[in-house]
C-alpha cells in the first residue's frame, strides 16, 4: 500500500514513444488508481485525455529496504501538476534480491533530484564497452579455470592501458570520488564510510573474469540493519544479472573456504 505523501519516481511515455521521469508524490491510492502530484513540469500534454487512449506509466517508490515498481495507465489529468493513474498490473515488483559481505572499489558522483532524472532519460547512452577478449578465453574443458582467470587478468590490464593510451576523455561520466562496500547485492551496496542520503550515478567494475564493467543510478539512504548503503533505482537487467552471478560465485568461494578449514 503507498501512503499519502510517499515519494515517487513515475515514467511517462506518449504516443510518439517519448519517455520522461519526474519525481512525484502520492496524494491518494486505492486498489487500483494511484493519484501522484509531479513535483516538476513535464512536456507532455494529457489535457484531453481520453479513456480510450492508452498512455503507459511506471512508477517506482521505495518500501522498507526495497525497490518496488508498478506499471500503469494515464486515466487523466485531475487540475495542474496531478494526475489520476490507473494500476493495470495490481501485483507489484519487489526487487529483492541476494547479496554478502564483500568489499569493492565503487566510483560514484552525488546529483542534484533535477540532473538525477535528466540522467535517467539518458543514461542509456553512456554504456561502458565490454572489452574484447581474445578466442582462446573462452570458456573451454581443455584451460584449467585458474588458468583461465591469470589470462584474463593480464587481457584486463593491458586493455585499461591501451583505452588510457587512446583516448585522453575515455570516460563520458566523470566520477572522482569513490567508496569500499562492505555489503554487495543485487538491489544495493553497503558502505565502509557513511554514505549521504541523496541520488547517485556510480560505475562498478565487478572484479572477477571477465571485469563486467556498468553504470548505475541509487539512493543513499540508512537501512533496516542501521547501515547506510545505496539502493539501486536504475540498473539494466543485464548489468544485474552479472552482478548477481558474481554474488553467487563469492558465496561459493566462502562455503567452499569455510569446509576447507572444518
Amino acid at each position: 500500500m503507498i501512503a499519502k505523501g510517499t515519494p515517487l519516481e513515475i515514467r511517462f511515455r506518449d504516443k510518439q514513444g517519448k519517455e520522461i521521469w519526474c519525481s512525484a508524490t502520492a496524494d491518494k491510492f486505492s486498489e487500483s488508481v494511484l493519484v501522484a502530484r509531479l513535483n516538476i513540469h513535464i512536456p507532455l500534454d494529457y489535457d484531453s485525455i481520453s479513456t480510450s487512449e492508452d498512455y503507459p506509466v511506471w512508477v517506482n517508490y521505495i518500501d522498507g529496504d526495497s525497490l518496488v515498481s508498478l506499471e500503469g495507465r494515464v486515466a487523466g489529468k485531475m487540475r495542474d501538476q496531478v494526475y489520476g493513474i490507473r494500476i493495470v498490473r495490481t501485483e507489484p515488483d519487489r526487487h529483492e534480491y541476494a547479496s554478502l559481505e564483500d568489499s569493492m572499489k565503487v566510483h560514484y558522483k552525488m546529483l542534484d533530484e533535477n540532473d538525477y532524472f535528466l540522467m535517467r532519460q539518458t543514461l542509456h547512452n553512456f554504456r561502458i564497452a565490454k572489452p574484447v577478449m581474445p578466442k582462446y578465453l573462452d570458456a573451454s574443458e581443455e584451460i584449467p579455470q585458474a588458468l583461465l582467470k591469470f589470462l584474463g587478468d593480464i587481457n584486463h590490464k593491458l586493455e585499461r592501458i591501451l583505452t588510457i593510451l587512446e583516448s585522453s576523455d575515455s570516460e563520458k561520466i566523470t566520477m572522482q570520488d569513490s567508496f569500499v562496500t562492505t555489503r554487495v547485492g543485487g538491489g544495493f551496496l553497503i558502505g565502509e564510510q557513511k554514505l549521504a542520503e541523496g541520488y547517485y550515478i556510480m560505475r562498478i567494475n565487478i572484479p572477477i573474469f571477465p571485469y563486467h564493467e556498468f553504470y548505475a543510478m541509487g539512493q543513499g539512504r540508512q537501512f533496516s540493519s542501521g547501515a547506510a548503503g545505496i539502493l539501486f533505482t536504475y540498473i539494466g537487467e543485464d548489468d544485474r544479472e552479472e552482478l548477481i552471478k558474481y554474488v553467487f560465485e563469492r558465496q561459493r568461494e566462502v562455503l567452499k573456504s569455510q569446509r576447507k578449514q572444518k
